[in-house]
């Protein structure tokens, strides 16, 4: 928390960043003190679903600012603070109290929502404060007063209209899309075969619908097109992980470890696809808060 405190500092001139609500009610705050020197121009935090406690922090003050653009996935959603108590065997692990973001928000279960959503292969249902069984559920508290930077809001529609625009041209969002619909059914499937064979089969056929994802990328890159997934993975370590489902074969393992190799390779694709797209947005926003800032600064 501290940390968050004082990389939120960075870019505020001052005020809160976080309160914490104790059990017996009582509601602490916490935050940039005095008046003093920050970065004050554009800036875009990029999260996803593993973002959680202090990074969901950072993110959430920026956001109920108005002094960031936060593009991404839905954060962790962990809201909850632990301490540790001492037995005569062990320690004893309590959950003491909760985050809440100055607007009021708790940042437990729900997490950070962004401004600009990006696809992800990350699965909700499994990662997650919420995918745990007893996980404490999301509430709000009484808002802080606190300064809006506006630097969001004026120009969020449009920055929205053209990301939409160019995502829906990207071939690399367009390959994380198709990934996560093939992931989706694949995970969603309610039986499966116990003939070896048919495990076989199945496994050949999903890679082959990994191959047409990955090579309709290619095309569209001007990139050539692979013959097989195999050809993917250009060192040994990796070309062990893509025959891993072989030796599984033979135990009667196969099913899902062909969407894992795919996944891990696309890893960095997805990676540079979105960052070069947070790029892209920040850029926009450049572009549209001159002539905003312009008119506001005019008599």
């Amino acid at each position: 928390m501290r940390e968050a405190n004082e990389l939120t500092g960075l870019f505020i001139e001052y005020g809160p960043t976080v309160q914490i609500r104790g059990s017996g009610s009582r509601v602490w705050r916490d935050g940039k003190r005095r008046r003093g020197p920050y970065y004050d121009g554009p800036m875009a935090v990029m999260i996803d679903r593993l973002s959680a406690s202090a990074s969901e922090i950072f993110a959430g003050a920026l956001q109920d600012y108005g002094r960031a653009i936060v593009v991404g996935d839905q954060s962790f959603g962990k809201g909850t603070v632990q301490t540790l108590l001492d037995l005569p065997e062990g320690q004893l692990k309590i959950t003491e109290s909760k985050f809440y973001r100055i607007s009021g928000d708790s940042t437990q279960h729900r997490g950070v929502i962004p401004d600009i959503r990006y696809p992800s292969l990350l699965q909700h249902d499994e990662i997650g404060e919420s995918a745990l069984d007893k996980a404490l559920d999301w509430d709000r508290i009484s808002p802080i007063r606190h300064k809006d930077y506006g630097a969001v809001n004026t120009i969020l529609p449009t920055l929205i209209a053209k990301h939409t625009e160019r995502a829906n041209q990207d071939p690399d969002f367009q390959y994380i899309w198709d990934q996560k619909t093939l992931a989706k059914t694949i995970r969603g499937a309610e039986t499966i075969s116990l003939n070896q064979a048919a495990r076989v089969e199945l496994r050949e056929a999903q890679e082959r619908q990994y191959l047409a994802i990955e090579n309709t990328r290619r095309i569209a890159k001007g990139l050539p097109t692979l013959a097989s997934l195999d050809d993917l993975f250009v060192d040994t370590e990796e070309k062990d992980v893509s025959t891993q489902g072989t030796d599984d074969a033979e135990n009667g393992e196969l099913g899902a470890d062909v969407e894992v190799e795919a996944d891990a390779e696309a890893d960095d694709d997805e990676q540079d696809a979105l960052i070069t797209e947070t790029a892209r947005i920040l850029a926009d926003a450049i572009n549209l808060r001159g002539p905003i800032m312009a008119r506001i600064d005019t008599p």
